[in-house]
């Protein structure tokens, strides 16, 4: 899949989000309502489910290890209640609930990825933690002795070959990125090749070529590209 970069200038940016209705803005950017709101650990799955899925610890953060505020983290958030999964991603409204639709994380882990100063990225055949807030590496990851700047670029540990969503960790790796470049968390010019080639792979997946919504993200980047050129 074609990925167009469309955020090369602030007005492009700006551009695109005058092109998006608050309802379709919802549906590919669920997390700013989370972050506003709550954080996603709420959950009516039982964390057992989880944890066989995965075949991971019950205290185990799949980042940092053993700490004793790990919880269950949904990856699309809860609050959506299932809505736009299926014209977004091919999925049902109960996929919310599927185990592949979670990670275990620290606390503040969970409210990092929500507030999306971290993402997951593809890297080397891993899915590895990336930290999108230089002023955030500096503090410590709760109940444990590591800083977010130590977890940048670890892997996600898995005691199985189970693996979460892949094209929904690509369309938060892609708000992630996109908001860090706007607000100038970091920069632009050192991080764009990490950022295309992690979406890139994680998009073209088995898993992430069943979303839709990079048709959408590609459709409406032409019209961008188009504009800017007439």
């Amino acid at each position: 899949m074609s990925l167009y970069i469309f955020f090369l200038v602030s007005n492009d940016l700006n551009m695109l989000y005058d092109l998006v209705q608050p309802t379709v803005g919802r549906a590919i950017d669920p997390w700013d309502i989370t972050a506003r709101s709550q954080g996603s650990s709420a959950s009516s799955l039982p964390k057992q489910i989880i944890i066989n899925y995965y075949g991971i610890h019950e205290n185990e953060c799949m980042i940092c290890g053993r700490c004793s505020d790990v919880v269950n983290a949904h990856i699309w958030p809860k609050h959506t209640r299932g809505e736009y999964l299926l014209s977004m991603f091919d999925l049902a409204a109960e996929n919310l609930n599927d185990p592949r639709n979670y990670l275990r994380l620290s606390k503040s882990l969970e409210l990092a990825f929500d507030n999306k100063t971290i993402t997951v990225i593809y890297q080397h055949g891993k899915l590895v933690l990336f930290v999108l807030d230089d002023a955030l590496k500096k503090q410590i990851v709760s109940n444990t002795r590591y800083t977010f700047n130590d977890c940048h670029l670890w892997p996600l540990k898995f005691g199985s070959s189970n693996r979460p969503y892949l094209r929904i960790l690509a369309a938060h790796c892609r708000n992630s990125f996109i908001d860090a470049f706007r607000l100038k968390r970091i920069d632009y010019e050192t991080y764009k090749m990490v950022y295309n080639s992690s979406l890139t792979m994680l998009s073209a997946s088995s898993d992430g070529a069943k979303a839709k919504v990079f048709d959408w993200f590609e459709r409406n980047e032409k019209m961008i590209t188009t504009k800017r050129t007439t």
